[in-house]
């Protein structure tokens, strides 16, 4: 790896290069961990039935064209202990607590994001999957998650096949 050359850097220096390789060590002893067995039945069930894995697309502010793609986990219910377990056995994530309507009760969400963190949690869940669509919609973000990270630097264009992934993932999760 050169100096100077990673997601926070615009100039080359030293201190940018050491920031880069310590936040790339951190990553990688986050995806070695593993949820155990139970655990991972217990998240590939609950996110079949009620959650999410996909790929969000955001348009960017400053261009019409270009989309930054995003991968996430969301797990969403309206009973608080059940978002906040699922919290603690995933061991990461950002919890969101929405009220839409004075009628209805208030929706728990856990948002899960960060590259690194995503793939420990998908390397985990796929063989329990409970069904082949989420199967394969998993192995698609896994693998788009696992494109992204290996580069050099993350604010690279997009190659065709992290596209046609994101196409693909759209489909799979509209309903």
């Amino acid at each position: 790896m050169k100096i100077g050359v990673g997601p926070y850097c615009k100039k080359v220096s030293r201190r940018c290069y050491y920031k880069h390789a310590r936040n790339y060590e951190k990553a990688i002893k986050i995806t070695k961990k593993r949820l155990s067995k139970t655990n991972s039945r217990l998240v590939a069930w609950l996110l079949a039935t009620e959650g999410s894995v996909g790929l969000m697309g955001n348009k960017h502010p400053t261009s019409r064209r270009n989309i930054t793609i995003t991968p996430y986990i969301a797990f969403w219910n309206t009973d608080k202990e059940l978002v906040d377990n699922f919290k603690a056995i995933i061991k990461n994530g950002k919890k969101y607590e929405r009220k839409r309507n004075e009628k209805w009760s208030t929706e728990y969400q856990l948002r899960v994001l960060g590259v690194p963190y995503i793939i420990s949690v998908l390397e985990s869940i796929i063989p329990f999957a409970p069904s082949k669509k989420f199967e394969c919609l998993c192995g698609l973000v896994q693998e788009f998650c696992n494109l992204r990270f290996n580069r050099e630097r993350y604010k690279t264009p997009y190659a065709k096949r992290e596209l046609q992934i994101y196409k693909e993932v759209r489909r799979l999760n509209h309903r």
